[in-house]
């Protein structure tokens, strides 16, 4: 769904580490499409985002070698080398956060990804359904594993609006994925699941105050 990609503002900044984890995330999502579209320029321009968001982290000097072998790859139009690049840059900005004992957003930086793949993943499927798509979105484990992830967040930082927003809509991904009962997601809960995947990229990219509180009245 490369229209939904080309409307993401990937430039945004966020004022907190949590939302600048989860964005983080979302870029190489994106970047993983932007190869898969064959389209070097955009990959590039997603490449100096990621150096900008991992200082914004505080781990931005492991990125350095990351980005200009990125850089070269899309020179070269080695699409299967960017992606592998990409999972080391995802991986090398985690591990830094783990060194500096920030566990906690090296997982919402996987999470980001995760959401942002779940989205474009839905989308596409609910664009040109098909049962082998519809298994993919459907690994409830997935889900579950990113739930207990936010419970083990500071209870300061999970009783934000924005954190109990996002944990309420992953709840409800969950629950439709529980009503699938291990079957095939139908049609009808494809949608439904787009529909929470928006709403969840929404909480996560949404403006909010120093005490996490949305300034603007995200539509949920």
């Amino acid at each position: 769904p490369i229209k939904l990609i080309e409307a993401t503002d990937h430039s945004a900044s966020f004022g907190n580490r949590l939302q600048t984890a989860l964005h983080f995330g979302s870029l190489v999502a994106d970047g993983f499409m932007f190869t898969l579209a064959e389209r070097p320029q955009d990959i590039q321009n997603i490449g100096k985002e990621l150096i900008r968001e991992s200082k914004a982290l505080g781990v931005g000097g492991r990125l350095t070698k990351r980005s200009k072998s990125l850089f070269e790859l899309s020179d070269k139009g080695d699409w299967v080398g960017m992606r592998e690049e990409l999972v080391r840059t995802k991986d090398d900005v985690e591990q830094s956060m783990m060194e500096l004992h920030d566990e906690e957003m090296a997982h919402m930086i996987s999470l980001g990804g995760w959401l942002r793949g779940f989205q474009l993943g839905a989308t596409s499927t609910v664009e040109r359904y098909s049962e082998a798509k519809a298994k993919i979105l459907g690994r409830i484990e997935v889900v579950e594993y990113f739930l207990d992830r936010l419970d083990t967040l500071k209870p300061d930082l999970k009783q934000t609006e924005m954190v109990s927003a996002l944990i309420g809509r992953l709840r409800e991904i969950r629950l439709v994925m529980v009503e699938a009962s291990g079957q095939t997601l139908t049609e009808a809960q494809v949608a439904r699941l787009k529909k929470l995947a928006d709403q969840a990229e929404a909480v996560a990219t949404a403006k909010v105050d120093p005490d996490g509180n949305f300034l603007e009245k995200t539509k949920l």
